[in-house]
């Protein structure tokens, strides 16, 4: 988990949160979580800021960035026995991949990179782990 030359591995503990839509109410718009999300932007962005160091932003490289977002799997996938057949291998409910990388990117912008725009790969996957253990591991390298 440190910076190398161009390339830094970044963990997260705690859920990951999307950056959800945006949601009108009278005259102001805002997040329909932004406690939630501001919280989570800034654990994001601490973590990046450790491992990628500071004065470190990169307004003219390419960057190829992977990220896995692993989910706490609930009570209900576990029997007597351990985890139950039935349970499903993979993390296909709410929240939406795409969201969870937009919160992280924007997280990383002015920390990593000027503007996530410079990413030009984006992996992304999203998984169960153990309870208790959600978190998200981000890998960023320049590339070129």
């Amino acid at each position: 988990m440190s910076y190398e030359e161009g390339r830094a591995t970044i963990v997260v503990p705690g859920k990951p949160v999307a950056q959800g839509s945006m949601v009108a109410y009278g005259r102001k718009v805002a997040a329909s979580n932004a406690s939630a999300l501001g919280l989570y932007r800034d654990r994001v962005g601490i973590a990046a800021a450790r491992e990628w160091g500071e004065d470190r932003v990169d307004s003219e490289s390419p960057f190829e960035v992977r990220i896995t977002f692993l989910f706490g799997r609930p009570k209900s996938h576990y029997g007597k026995k351990g985890l139950r057949p039935s349970a499903p291998p993979f993390h296909v409910k709410r929240p939406d991949i795409d969201k969870l990388a937009r919160a992280v990117l924007d997280s990383l912008t002015h920390i990593v990179f000027a503007d996530d725009s410079q990413v030009t790969s984006l992996i992304v996957a999203k998984n169960y782990t153990e309870q208790g253990n959600d978190h998200c591991a981000i890998t960023v390298r320049t590339l070129g």
